[in-house]
């Protein structure tokens, strides 16, 4: 399916729809309905979504069986806490891979939150090639960028990943360089007084780099009003 939308409309059904055709290569193709548009969205059940907003081409690739699990987790941020890949939960610092720390700004109303990794671990920045779209559109984007990552490089990681630097999120390697997963903030929330940050979180536990990560078409079409 591929949906149109136009350039700073909300992303409902009242929008327009294009047909989509797919060749023999696995690729969709499409005629743009206006001379502009802000997404183009092509998914499909036993593969990973391509969301654009530049691109006449879209290419599907395939979830392979026994893809592991992509959590959604909500992780309390509260000045610094440690955090377990494996376990994908706030644990005590000598049991983490990395910290989480609050940055407060000025009068505590912005804050940045800071990943730091300790010992080994590390963070490497998930890239794609799409930039400069605001607002739910760039979110839908960058998700499906997130999830076509499927393996973690074997170099080039840092030992701070900063959430403000927006982008699809990260690859993270364990703080004994044995294991990988990758991790994509999608919001925060204050209640009570209390902080906590939402989090896409995926964890390989046999060691390889492979990230390969379950998927739900319908689930992800449903979410971002993609259904018709």
């Amino acid at each position: 399916m591929i949906r149109h939308t136009s350039v700073g409309t909300p992303l409902d059904r009242s929008q327009a729809y294009s047909k989509a055709t797919t060749g023999v290569d696995g690729n969709f193709q499409f005629p743009r309905v206006w001379a502009r548009h802000e997404l183009v969205v092509a998914a499909k059940d036993g593969w990973y979504p391509h969301v654009s907003r530049s691109k006449t081409k879209l290419t599907l690739v395939p979830i392979p069986i026994g893809a592991i699990a992509l959590h959604d987790v909500d992780i309390p941020v509260d000045g610094e806490s440690g955090f377990s890949l494996a376990r994908g939960m706030v644990v005590p610092i000598a049991e983490a891979d990395f910290l989480i720390e609050l940055i407060p700004g000025e009068d505590n109303w912005f804050y940045r939150v800071v990943l730091r990794g300790l010992d080994a671990a590390g963070f490497a920045k998930i890239a794609s090639d799409e930039v400069g779209l605001g607002g739910e559109g760039e979110f839908t984007v960058m998700h499906s960028a997130f999830l076509r990552a499927t393996e973690a490089p074997i170099e080039g990681y840092s030992t701070t990943a900063d959430l403000q630097d927006t982008g699809a999120g990260w690859f993270i390697r364990s703080r004994d360089r044995k294991h990988y997963g990758k991790l994509r903030c999608w919001g925060g929330v204050e209640e009570h007084g209390e902080r906590a940050m939402h989090f896409y979180l995926t964890f390989q536990p046999n060691g390889s780099r492979d990230l390969a990560t379950a998927f739900d078409a319908e689930k992800f079409l449903a979410q971002f009003s993609f259904s018709n």
